[in-house]
């Protein structure tokens, strides 16, 4: 019987940090001083930590820093354009996704964001190859965890929620708490971080999509 694997996007499937690397190195020889960056410009571009500082709000230090012509929000916009374009799937979640495919999963991706931006970090990254569709939040007009947009991506794949599944994703509150009202196994994504005092219990936890895939294929 075919079950859904579903995933999360960003920072479960790809990893924005790697992605907002390559876009700095870019950044960085675009800039119009012919001077080498200082140690602050330096530290400032790559010394960020993702899982405390928004990607929105490092984008709005440097444009402050480098004093960069326009508004915050304009260049905010501009990045937003370009930042698919970095994204990479990694190789260990290339090699889980198609050992679930081989093993009879349909995998779907359940993302909040913008239509176009998440399509263009999808078909960038090639994730497109390695899964079977994806449901976007704009697009369906329901967010995570709504049911609604689940329901979606299963309509999608043609393997209703009702005969169960997993779903693996970064955030607690809209993955984890998703998938379980969608009826579904859950996987936290944790990269390391512990729960703290949240009473959102998934599953499992699991440090990145290599090892959720293989915990799904050895519970199947």
């Amino acid at each position: 019987m075919t079950r859904l694997a579903l995933f999360d996007l960003d920072d479960t499937l790809l990893d924005t940090a790697k992605a907002y690397r390559r876009w700095v190195e870019a950044f960085s020889t675009s800039l119009a001083s012919a001077a080498e960056p200082s140690a602050e410009d330096l530290s400032l571009m790559y010394d960020v930590d993702f899982l405390n500082v928004s990607l929105k709000d490092q984008i709005a230090r440097l444009h402050a820093h480098f004093g960069l012509d326009g508004s915050a929000e304009e260049f905010w916009e501009a990045f937003r354009q370009t930042f698919p374009r970095y994204q990479r799937c990694e190789p260990a979640t290339m090699q889980g996704l198609v050992a679930l495919r081989n093993a009879g999963w349909k995998i779907g991706i359940v993302t909040n964001g913008p239509t176009q931006e998440q399509s263009d970090k999808i078909r960038f990254s090639g994730l497109d190859r390695y899964v079977d569709g994806w449901s976007i939040s704009e697009q369906v007009g329901a967010r995570k965890p709504e049911l609604a947009i689940f329901t979606d991506v299963a309509s999608q794949l043609a393997v209703p929620l009702s005969r169960g599944g997993w779903m693996a994703g970064d955030n607690l509150s809209a993955d984890i708490a998703g998938g379980q009202a969608a009826g579904l196994e859950t996987i936290w994504i944790h990269h390391g971080r512990s729960r703290g005092d949240d009473d959102i219990e998934p599953s499992h936890s699991c440090a990145n999509v290599g090892e959720a895939t293989s915990l799904i294929l050895d519970a199947a």
